[in-house]
């Protein structure tokens, strides 16, 4: 199964307008959405992320911490927005190139140097190359040992891990508690708690997978990605009328505000129409809203994507089988071809794969 990205800071890299003639104009967004705070950043290590600011040297604890954004105008990194514009286009092996030369250009400051190793190893777990993706992680932080991503690069292994099979998740749990217990950083339990959720619920431990969701479904960082795996579970649990209900919440609080919990909602509204009311035309909607219209805005795979492509074509094949005109049945076959297609070729050795090949089969001549 390809990997479930886990959320990580979204860096972002625009020039700032209002620039200071003293200090790059950095901005340091923090988890509780407050005024970003503004200067040279200068130092970004797991403990806290440093910079100069008109009123002094000033820092910031990591754990506040959710994103960073560059002043391109102080940083010279030139290669970081080529890298970065290759990341978008799905070209993993020239972005690779360049967040290398990034990190070797001797004029580009060490935190633009962390964040180029941390997108090489999203590049190589978005080309679906697991193997590269551990080495990447383990590299970031024999070369950056206090950095910054030290973090993520541990739940960003353990994606990679469930690709490889179950002795590198067992290695990647194992590197991610020796760590924790190493920095001695309580909040790092929380991302250590939710990597072992996601094992629970791919072992088919629905409930307890659950139990750890509900207790991070309002935390700052981690949130949307509990709430999300709540919905998984509701699903794998066959609770489709609680699957109903939650989905339809999230849809509501969502709307215009955050769109990987809008594609959960519709995700789970589809599934518990898919399954529990047997509304086939309906659940494709909703699912072909995720696929089509939700995800090309995120950009970035993701366990809700792969289901949602799935169940597309399931609904599409149910649909198809309903169905007594052969144009109508010819139609709907086709949509469920595309989406077994589209399924194998992001999210190549996917379970969900042989589902729709089942689906499609029992379409009548």
């Amino acid at each position: 199964m390809r990997p479930m990205l886990t959320k990580l800071p979204v860096i972002a890299f625009a020039v700032l307008a209002a620039a200071s003639a003293a200090f790059a104009q950095d901005k340091i967004h923090k988890k509780d959405n407050s005024q970003p705070l503004e200067g040279d950043i200068t130092t970004m290590t797991y403990k806290e992320v440093g910079y100069d600011s008109q009123a002094g040297s000033l820092s910031e604890p990591a754990r506040n911490v959710r994103e960073v954004e560059f002043d391109l105008n102080n940083v010279k990194l030139s290669d970081f927005l080529s890298a970065e514009r290759a990341f978008k286009d799905n070209a993993w092996g020239e972005a690779i190139t360049r967040f290398e030369r990034v990190i070797r250009d001797p004029n580009v400051k060490d935190p633009a140097k962390q964040t180029a190793r941390w997108y090489i190893i999203r590049c190589h777990l978005e080309a679906a190359d697991a193997a590269k993706a551990i080495a990447a992680a383990k590299k970031l932080r024999a070369d950056a040992p206090d950095s910054f991503y030290v973090r993520d690069s541990y739940m960003l292994q353990f994606d990679a891990a469930r690709q490889a099979g179950a002795a590198a998740v067992d290695e990647a749990v194992k590197d991610f508690e020796k760590g924790a217990t190493e920095k001695g950083i309580e909040d790092w339990k929380k991302g250590l708690d939710m990597v072992k959720a996601d094992i629970a619920e791919s072992k088919g431990d629905w409930r307890g997978a659950k139990t750890i969701y509900d207790k991070y479904a309002a935390d700052k960082e981690f949130g949307v990605q509990a709430q999300l795996g709540v919905l998984r579970c509701l699903g794998g649990l066959k609770d489709w009328s609680g699957l109903s209900q939650k989905s339809e919440n999230m849809i509501t609080a969502a709307r215009g505000k955050d769109a990987r919990m809008m594609m959960g909602g519709y995700l789970g509204r589809g599934r518990a129409l898919l399954e529990g009311e047997k509304k086939y035309k309906e659940a494709l909607l909703d699912l072909a809203r995720c696929v089509f219209d939700i995800a090309p805005k995120l950009g970035e795979s993701s366990r809700e994507h792969e289901l949602a492509i799935a169940y597309a074509g399931i609904a599409a094949a149910r649909f198809s089988a309903q169905q007594t005109e052969p144009e109508k049945k010819n139609l709907y076959r086709d949509r469920a071809y595309q989406m077994h297609a589209e399924l194998s070729r992001k999210y190549q050795g996917s379970p969900l794969l042989k589902d729709v090949e089942e689906e499609v089969k029992k379409i009548p001549k």
